[in-house]
């Protein structure tokens, strides 16, 4: 069933399954430029598995995380687990317009444990960076990977870019014009670790 409705301070169209009249089960919201969410809802919330695709407007799905960037993104892809409208589950995987990734666990829209993975693209993907907590500073720290542990998350990474591009058409737009420029940017990328 479509019908308009109040989302997050928002008015989407939501094209769905409800239950009480609120959004539940699986169904997808829509602004006037494009799909920013589809997945699982339960009781009128984001919950279970969906992907967001959009600007860092909507509250309590992705602000928080934004200070970990060097730059801000105008876009993200956030594919994995929500809870209550929050980032909440195992291998979240965090793809931004300007090319950076991150994939980790997350509770309550935070980083559990202070555990994140993360590809930082000003270095065209030869960096990638495990992104912890540190008690001693109180901040995150960045910490480079090296060797195996950087051919195993490098080759993940570029599998994980390939994947949103093949079977959604996404691709950073930052960093690529247009689609034959990122198939361009994936065999570099392969080339390049």
């Amino acid at each position: 069933m479509k019908k308009i409705i109040d989302f997050l301070g928002q008015r989407f169209l939501y094209d769905g399954s409800f239950k009480d009249n609120k959004p539940d089960g699986y169904g997808t919201l829509k602004n006037t430029k494009a799909i920013i969410y589809q997945g699982n809802f339960k009781d009128g919330k984001m919950n279970g598995e969906g992907i967001y695709s959009g600007p860092q407007t909507l509250k309590n799905i992705i602000y928080k995380f934004t200070f970990l960037l060097g730059s801000t993104p105008s876009e993200y892809r956030v594919v994995g687990q929500f809870k209550n409208n929050k980032l909440h589950g195992y291998k979240i995987l965090i793809f931004t317009s300007n090319g950076d990734f991150f994939s980790g666990i997350f509770r309550n829209g935070n980083i559990d444990k202070g555990l994140l993975a993360g590809w930082i693209v000003e270095e065209e993907g030869r960096v990638i960076a495990i992104i912890q907590w540190s008690k001693e500073t109180g901040s995150y720290e960045y910490l480079a990977c090296k060797g195996k542990s950087f051919d195993m998350k490098h080759e993940r990474f570029v599998k994980e870019y390939e994947k949103q591009f093949e079977e959604h058409e996404w691709f950073p737009k930052e960093i690529c014009k247009n689609k034959d420029e990122f198939k361009k940017k994936i065999i570099d990328w392969k080339k390049d670790k």
